[in-house]
C-alpha cells in the first residue's frame, strides 16, 4: 500500500489526516501533499516547519521537520466515486469486479 493510498483511506474514515516527516523525507511528503491537492482532493489546513535536534554520544545534529494538516474537499465523495466506478470498469473487463458498500 502506498502513502497516497493509505492517505486516501484515511481522508475517507476521518475527514483529515495529518502528515509528517523528517530530513529526505521532506520531499516525499510534499509530494504526497501537492498529488493530494492537485487532484482536488483536500484542503490544506495547517503547515509547520521547525529543526528537530537530535543529541548522541558523538554529535549534536538538527533535521527540518515538516507537519500538513488536510481535510477533505467538498469535491472528495464524487472525486472517490467516479475514481472507484473506473476501476471497477476497468476490472470488468478482466473478469473481476470489485464492490464498494455505498454510505
Amino acid at each position: 500500500m502506498t502513502y497516497l493510498s493509505t492517505a486516501k483511506r484515511h481522508l475517507q474514515q476521518h475527514g483529515s489526516v495529518h502528515i509528517t516527516a523528517l530530513g529526505t523525507a521532506l520531499s516525499s511528503l510534499v509530494t504526497l501533499s501537492e498529488v493530494l491537492k492537485n487532484s482536488k482532493l483536500v484542503d490544506e489546513v495547517k503547515l509547520t516547519t521547525c529543526l528537530e535536534h537530535f543529541k548522541d554520544e558523538f554529535s549534536d545534529r538538527q533535521k527540518p521537520k515538516m507537519d500538513i494538516m488536510l481535510t477533505k474537499s467538498a469535491a472528495f465523495d464524487k472525486i472517490m466515486a467516479e475514481e472507484a466506478k473506473k476501476q471497477n470498469d476497468h476490472a470488468g473487463v478482466h473478469g473481476v469486479q470489485v464492490h464498494f458498500p455505498s454510505e
